[in-house]
């Protein structure tokens, strides 16, 4: 399993707004269990999932997986074949 996603830019995010990983799963509509085995590397997140923490954070997958920080009018949305690109799909 590829270990692509920037949980330290997560964490970041979560510490800036104040929020914890539980009220982000909260957020994002997912259980908590599945967001720390995430954050842990324990589990390979779908596009879906990817997006529904994107959403919950107020940024694009790209800044999961990437670690760019730039504001939504800068970004260029991922698509779904390139998430499995950097899946290796």
């Amino acid at each position: 399993m590829k270990h692509y996603l920037k949980t330290e830019l997560i964490k970041e995010m979560l510490k800036k707004r104040g929020w914890n990983q539980k009220f982000l799963a909260e957020k994002a509509h997912i259980s908590y269990s599945q967001l720390n085995r995430l954050m842990k590397h324990k589990y390979e997140p779908t596009y879906s999932t990817l997006d529904s923490i994107a959403n919950a954070l107020d940024c694009y997958v790209d800044t999961l997986v990437t670690g760019t920080t730039k504001t939504r009018p800068e970004m260029i949305k991922i698509s779904v074949e390139e998430y499995n690109k950097l899946k290796g799909e």
